[in-house]
């Protein structure tokens, strides 16, 4: 009568892991018969990697109970998107995952994916070359508003956004070091260093 465990994956464990995995490497071929015995859920149980030739499978969730699955995720974790998600699957001949998180996700469509879609354009925007100082900030501030709106609204999810997440940091850190030399425009830098401070705290 116990409900289902629900997996908890530390993010900077997960973060560091998934570095690790060769999801999108054409070079790693390998058989592996205990680890194909491992089914799929985008919110896994264990986790996994590749050391060299060496495949390392653990247990990440601390409430597994005997004779609960053990599962793996046989895509990035770091997607949000559910359309995604689905399109990588089909490889595996996964039509569509049942897992808590893509029910999770299905039941709050279409909300959710028109969320992540403009998140996805204003980060191409951001992204472009030769943006004046103030206008790569503007996306940038409003890259993080998006993130802190579905972040709030959708604080059930068992998997948080890592992707936007680290997207996030990750331009955050370029405004930072790498600033156009040739765009310095009439901006508020006291603004800026205190945005890029809070950024740096949070991650």
């Amino acid at each position: 009568h116990l409900t289902p465990p629900t997996s908890y994956i530390p993010w900077r464990t997960l973060f560091e892991t998934q570095q690790q995995n060769p999801f999108r490497s054409k070079s790693t071929v390998g058989w592996y018969p205990l680890g194909s015995m491992f089914n799929h859920s985008c919110s896994p149980n264990c986790l996994w990697y590749l050391i060299g030739d060496y495949l390392f499978i653990y247990v990440c969730a601390s409430n597994i109970r005997c004779g609960d699955e053990l599962t793996i995720s046989y895509c990035p974790l770091w997607i949000s998107s559910l359309n995604e998600r689905t399109s990588q699957l089909r490889q595996f001949g996964i039509t569509s995952c049942r897992c808590l998180l893509c029910s999770y996700d299905r039941s709050n469509m279409p909300q959710y994916e028109n969320e992540l879609k403009i998140f996805s354009n204003l980060r191409a925007l951001s992204r472009q070359k030769n943006l004046s100082r103030s206008k790569r900030f503007n996306y940038l501030k409003k890259l993080k508003e998006i993130y802190e709106f579905i972040k709030k609204k959708f604080r059930q999810r068992s998997i948080g956004f890592i992707n936007e997440f680290v997207d996030l940091e990750n331009l955050s850190h370029y405004f930072q070091h790498k600033c156009d030399e040739n765009n310095h425009d009439d901006i508020d830098e006291i603004e800026i260093e205190t945005f890029l401070n809070e950024q740096e705290s949070s991650f």
